[in-house]
Formats: structure tokens, C-alpha cells, sequence
């Protein structure tokens, strides 16, 4: 339950992030310094696949995932390669064959 708690916190302070800065600032300190968050990855993986595809139009919410992104392939804790091939490979490819 920590770990969902955990997940749900950071993500509402990306999603929220213009309304208060300190808590978008101590959610990407936390992606970036956090040894133990590796068991998240999937869920953080597919929540920056499903949000940029949902917000293509909402570039300040598109600014706060990248950050979100770039926190997480930063850090030295997290092995976040084989989830992002995995993630965005298959959601690419379901994308493409829905548009067909």
C-alpha cells in the first residue's frame, strides 16, 4: 500500500504541478533520489505513455511528464530501459494498428 501511496502522491504533484511547486519539486527530487522505487517503473512508464497521448494539447502538463521522464532515466537507482522498450513499443504499436 506504500508503494501505491507513493505513486499516487507523485503523479497528483505532476498533474498539479503549476498549483503548487514545492511538492512538484520534492516529486522529482524523489524520482531522481529514491533507491527504492524500481518496483514502481511499470506504473510511472505507463502513466507518461497514457498522459502524453491524453494531453497532446496541453503543453504545460506535457512540460511537467517530461520532467517526470527525464527524473526518472536520470537517476542512478532506477534500471528503466527494458520497461521503456516494453511500454512504449507495445502501446506504439497497438496506436498504430487502431489508426488503420
Amino acid at each position: 500500500l506504500r508503494d501505491a501511496d507513493h505513486a499516487s502522491s507523485v503523479t497528483n504533484a505532476i498533474l498539479d504541478g503549476p498549483n503548487d511547486p514545492e511538492l512538484f519539486t520534492a516529486a522529482l527530487r524523489s524520482l531522481s533520489c529514491d533507491s527504492g522505487l524500481n518496483q514502481l517503473i511499470p506504473y510511472f512508464v505507463s502513466f507518461v505513455s497514457d498522459r502524453v497521448t491524453e494531453n497532446q494539447t496541453n503543453p504545460t502538463l506535457l512540460r511537467n511528464i517530461l520532467f517526470l521522464a527525464e527524473a526518472l532515466i536520470s537517476s542512478s537507482h532506477i534500471h528503466i530501459d527494458p520497461y521503456v522498450r516494453l511500454g512504449f513499443t507495445g502501446r506504439f504499436l497497438l496506436r498504430l494498428s487502431s489508426n488503420n
